[in-house]
């Protein structure tokens, strides 16, 4: 099968999605964690406040907390969501929610008896997001966003991209076990990647130059892009 970038209707549009970008920029302006290399900038900070914002889940698993800017950044849109954020190593945090449930017991090992039809999982946590996939299935998760999609050769762990980028029979079942795939798109698609390698297939930018002095930031953090994607299980 040809490698998607989407399978079945997301829950966005693009106008939507355009609408958005200034007020979003106005947020990212006030964010808690100034300097979050290793975590999340502006391109995948919009996708997941746009993201999460439609899907208004009741409970929100982040699994992958680092700095804490993702913590935030979730508390901020959904803020009527019961929030439980997980890291094996919670140390790194400079922002701590008051809010928050924290654990630093693998996502793996816990069991979800909270979790509902409209339960959300954030994965940031760089594991094999096939078997993140059978994990959620057992727990009756449905709705997942993957932060780091990283393309075939690129990344730290094996990706939904990369699972189906390889192809045949695996890639057909990998495609059969969703109502929908999503990559969201990047805002700017630089000249190539952030490892200086040729686009994979890609969904089309959201814009090529800076309609506004706000959305400046987009172009500035554009090379922090990696595909982040919408899942939701069958």
């Amino acid at each position: 099968m040809q490698t998607p970038t989407a399978i079945g209707t997301p829950p966005w549009t693009r106008d939507d999605l355009l609408a958005e970008l200034d007020a979003f920029a106005a947020l990212y302006a006030r964010r808690p964690v100034r300097d979050n290399q290793g975590g999340m900038k502006a391109p995948h900070m919009f996708a997941t406040w746009c993201m999460v914002r439609r899907l208004a889940p009741d409970l929100i698993i982040e699994s992958g907390v680092w700095r804490g800017q993702g913590t935030w950044l979730l508390e901020q849109a959904c803020p009527g969501a019961r929030l439980v954020c997980i890291d094996v190593n919670l140390r790194n945090r400079a922002y701590i929610s008051p809010r928050a449930t924290y654990s630093d017991q693998d996502f793996a090992t816990q069991h979800w008896p909270q979790a509902t039809a409209r339960s959300l999982v954030f994965f940031d946590d760089h594991q094999d997001a096939v078997a993140r996939l059978d994990q959620c299935r057992r727990a009756g998760l449905r709705h997942l966003i993957f932060e780091d999609n990283y393309p075939p050769g690129q990344g730290d762990c094996r990706s939904l991209k990369q699972a189906f980028a390889q192809g045949g029979a695996a890639a057909e079942a990998l495609a059969g076990q969703f109502d929908i795939y999503a990559e969201f798109p990047p805002v700017f698609q630089t000249a190539a990647t952030r490892w200086n390698t040729p686009w994979p297939p890609t969904p089309a930018p959201l814009l090529t130059t800076p309609g506004t002095p706000a959305q400046q930031v987009f172009l500035d953090e554009a090379q922090s892009y990696t595909w982040i994607c919408y899942a939701r299980l069958r």
